[in-house]
């Protein structure tokens, strides 16, 4: 099963289309232990899709991802 993760609504696009909005401005990123909390709640091996934004904006992407593949999950990225 997929497991879609929110890292936030941080992006570097600006595009007119957007279906995040203002979130953009509201909530940039949530904090790693959010992330870490929201992964660790999930059943251990599944996959974890981290989106919302662009996650690669992250600071703590490389940390996060390496969480996630420590559960034995494998980790996909929703980006633009």
């Amino acid at each position: 099963m997929l497991h879609a993760v929110e890292v936030g609504f941080a992006c570097n696009n600006a595009c007119t289309f957007c279906a995040q909005g203002q979130l953009r401005s509201v909530s940039p990123f949530h904090a790693r232990e959010t992330i870490l909390a929201r992964m660790d709640a999930l059943p251990a091996g599944e996959s974890i899709a981290l989106v919302g934004g662009e996650p690669t904006l992250h600071e703590d992407l490389v940390e996060l991802v390496g969480a996630a593949r420590a559960r034995g999950s494998r980790v996909l990225l929703q980006t633009n």
